[in-house]
C-alpha cells in the first residue's frame, strides 16, 4: 500500500504463487515423512527452492525498495539501492511510517522503535541479519513476511488463539524459567543468569560434555 514494494505480475510468478501456497502444502509433508530420507530427493528439492524461491518469483525488483525474509526486519533491495547513501535515505523514509502504525482497535502503536542493524553491536553473523530491525512495541503482533502473488494479505497481523495455537516456539523479550528437582536448589540469583545458561545447565543434567564454544555456564558446578 505504501509502494515500497512491488509484487509481479506476470504468468511466472502466478504459476508459482498457486506452487506455494497449493502444491507446497501438500507436498512437504509427503516429502519428510517418506522422500527427505534420500539424497536424491534432497537434491531436486534444494533445486526446487533455488528456481522456485517466493521472494524471488514474487517481487518487482526493479520497482521495490526494500522487502522481508524474516519476521524481525527488512532487507534493501541492492538492485536499486547499493551505497549507503540510498540506503540511508530508504531508511529515514522507512522508519516513520513504521513507527506510525497503530492498531486499529487500541491506537497503540505497532512498534517501539526501528533501527540500522549497524547501530545495535550484533557481533556474530551481521551479514545475515535484516538490514531494517524491528522492535516492537508489545508482542499482540506477529509480522508475516510471506509474499503471495496475485493476492493482497495484511503484513501485520493480530495473533488470536487459532494463531498461538500453531505456533511450535517464538522469540520474547521476557521469558518464564521453571525449575524443579534438588540440584536447582543450588541454582543462584536469577539476575546473575543469563538464557545461554540454559542450555549448558541441560547438558550438565544430562552428564553430556559442554562444547568449549559454548556461550553459556551451567546454573551449579
Amino acid at each position: 500500500h505504501e509502494g515500497l514494494l512491488v509484487k509481479k505480475r506476470d504468468i511466472k510468478s502466478r504459476v508459482g504463487n498457486v506452487h506455494f501456497m497449493k502444491i507446497k502444502s501438500i507436498f512437504d509433508p509427503f516429502y519428510q515423512k517418506y522422500l527427505a530420507r534420500y539424497q536424491i530427493f534432497q537434491n531436486l528439492n534444494k533445486l526446487r527452492k533455488h528456481k522456485m524461491d517466493k521472494i524471488q518469483v514474487a517481487i518487482d525488483w526493479q520497482r521495490s525498495s526494500v522487502y522481508a525474509r524474516c519476521p524481525y526486519g527488512i532487507c534493501f533491495n541492492r538492485k536499486v539501492a547499493d551505497t549507503s547513501e540510498q540506503q540511508n535515505a530508504i531508511f529515514q523514509d522507512v522508519k516513520p511510517r513504521l513507527l506510525s502504525l497503530c492498531d486499529p482497535e487500541t491506537g497503540s502503536p505497532v512498534f517501539k522503535n526501528v533501527y540500522r542493524k549497524e547501530v545495535l553491536g550484533i557481533k556474530k553473523h551481521q551479514d545475515a541479519a535484516p538490514d531494517i530491525i524491528f522492535e516492537p512495541a508489545d508482542e499482540s503482533y506477529c509480522i508475516l513476511p510471506d509474499i503471495f502473488v496475485g493476492q493482497d494479505q495484511d503484513v501485520f497481523q493480530p495473533l488470536d488463539a487459532i494463531d498461538i495455537g500453531k505456533e511450535h516456539g517464538s522469540h520474547r523479550r521476557y521469558g518464564l524459567l521453571i525449575t524443579a528437582g534438588k540440584q536447582m536448589e543450588r541454582m543462584p540469583a536469577l539476575s546473575s543468569l543469563s538464557i545461554t545458561d540454559v542450555y549448558a545447565t541441560i547438558l550438565k543434567i544430562l552428564n553430556v560434555p559442554i562444547p568449549e564454544n559454548t556461550d553459556g555456564r551451567p546454573f551449579f558446578q
